[in-house]
C-alpha cells in the first residue's frame, strides 16, 4: 500500500458509511430545514475563501495573535474580522485561546501558503468571481447547453485565464493542490512496472509524473503541456532529481502529443470538454500510440442510477457551469472512447473519488 493511501475496501466502506449517515441526517430534519441549509452553501465557500485571501492562516503560523494584531496585519476591519472568525470557528477552523487571542489549528493549516497539502489556492479559486458568476448562470447552462461562464462573460473560461495572469496563477495552484492529493492514489492504483515509459498529457509541471517515477525507479517518462508551463516543469523535475528520467515537451494536445510511449495519462482533462472536444483529444492521442500502448484516464466516473451522494455529481455541474464539460459514466466513456479510436478495457476503482479508466487502441 502506498504511503497515505488506505486500502480500497476500507475507503469504500468509509464512503458507504458516510453516505448512510448523510441520508439519515437528511431524513431527521424537516425538509424545509434541509432546503435552507443546502440553499446557502455559498456562505461557507465565501467564508473559507475570504480567510484564504486574507492570509489568516499564514499570519497565525508564527503563533497566536490578538484581534487587533491580526486585523492590522490582514488589512481588515476589526469587528468584521471578529465576526468572520466567529463563523469560521463554528465550523472548526482556527481557535480562540482563553486570553482571547486567535490561533491556527489543524483544520485551518491547509489554508497556509506553500506548505505540504496547501489548499489555499483551491479555496480562493472556489470563491472567485468567475466561479460565482458561472454558477449564478447555471440555469442558462441547463436551458441552453452552453456553459454558465459563457453566459456570464461572453467567452470561454480558458480565454478568461489567458487575459488574467493572477486568476491563472490561482487556477494553477488549485489544480496542483488537487493533483497532489491524487498522486499516491494513481501511482498505487495501476501497475506501471509492466511498462517502460509513460507520458502525462497536459500534466502541468509534472507533479503526477514525478510521483509515478519515484514509485517505479525503472520507469522513464515525459510531461506534455503548453509552452507557458515548460520552464516551470523543467525546474520542478530538477528539484525532484528526475531530470534524467523525465522529458518536458511543449505543445497543443489538439494538434499532436509525443509519440511512442507505453502508457498515456489523461488526468482530469477530458471532463473539461464536451464530447466533441474530448473525442478530438482522444483521436490525437490515438495517432501517437504504438501497438500495445495503454491509455489511462483518471476522472470521477458516474454510476448510472446510483442515488448516493457523490462529489462527482457536483463536479459534473461545475464542469457544466464553468467550462461546458462533463463527468461521464462507464457507458458514456465507452461511446466516447469508440469515437476516438479506442475500446474500454476496465474501470479501476481507487481509494479516491477518481477512478482509472483503462483503454486500448480499437
Amino acid at each position: 500500500m502506498a504511503q497515505g493511501v488506505p486500502p480500497l475496501k476500507i475507503f469504500q466502506a468509509a464512503v458507504s458509511l458516510r453516505n448512510r449517515l448523510l441520508r439519515l441526517i437528511g431524513r431527521m430534519v424537516p425538509p424545509e430545514v434541509n432546503i435552507f441549509e443546502h440553499a446557502w452553501g455559498m456562505w461557507r465557500t465565501q467564508m473559507v475563501a475570504t480567510a484564504a485571501r486574507l492570509r489568516l492562516a499564514d499570519l497565525l503560523a508564527g503563533g497566536p495573535k490578538t484581534l487587533a494584531e491580526l486585523a492590522a496585519e490582514a488589512g481588515a476591519h476589526p469587528e468584521s474580522l471578529e465576526r468572520l472568525l466567529r463563523a469560521l470557528r463554528s465550523w472548526g477552523f482556527f481557535e480562540q485561546r482563553k486570553d482571547g487571542r486567535y490561533a491556527l489549528n489543524r483544520a485551518a493549516e491547509p489554508l497556509r501558503t506553500g506548505v505540504a497539502g496547501s489548499m489555499r489556492d483551491l479555496a480562493i479559486f472556489a470563491g472567485s468571481k468567475s466561479m460565482v458568476l458561472a454558477w449564478a448562470h447555471l440555469e442558462e447552462a441547463v436551458r441552453t447547453g452552453q456553459s454558465g461562464y459563457q453566459a456570464a462573460f461572453g467567452g470561454s473560461y480558458w480565454d478568461g485565464l489567458r487575459n488574467d495572469p493572477e486568476a491563472s496563477k490561482v487556477f494553477d495552484g488549485a489544480m496542483l493542490a488537487v493533483t497532489s492529493l491524487d498522486v499516491p492514489v494513481i501511482a498505487s492504483g495501476f501497475d506501471f512496472s509492466r511498462h517502460a515509459t509513460v507520458c502525462d498529457v497536459a500534466g502541468g509541471v509534472g507533479t503526477l509524473l514525478a510521483g509515478i517515477l519515484e514509485r517505479y525507479p525503472k520507469l522513464t517518462g515525459a510531461v506534455f503541456d503548453a509552452p507557458a508551463v515548460e520552464g516551470r516543469a523543467r525546474d520542478f523535475m530538477r528539484q525532484r532529481g528526475l531530470e534524467t528520467r523525465a522529458q518536458v515537451i511543449a505543445g497543443d494536445f489538439f494538434e499532436a502529443v509525443p509519440v511512442g510511449f507505453d502508457v498515456y495519462l489523461l488526468r482530469n482533462i477530458l471532463h473539461d470538454w464536451d464530447d466533441q472536444g474530448a473525442a478530438r483529444i482522444l483521436a490525437v492521442v490515438r495517432r501517437a500510440m504504438k501497438p500495445g500502448a495503454v491509455l489511462l484516464i483518471s476522472e470521477m466516473v458516474l454510476v448510472e442510477g446510483a442515488s448516493d451522494p457523490f462529489v462527482g455529481k457536483m463536479l459534473d455541474l461545475n464542469m457544466m457551469a464553468l467550462l461546458g464539460g462533463k463527468e461521464r459514466s462507464p457507458a458514456q466513456f465507452g461511446r466516447l472512447l469508440g469515437e476516438g479510436g479506442f475500446r474500454l478495457v476496465k474501470v479501476h476503482p481507487m481509494a479516491s473519488p477518481n477512478s482509472l479508466v483503462e483503454a486500448a487502441a480499437a
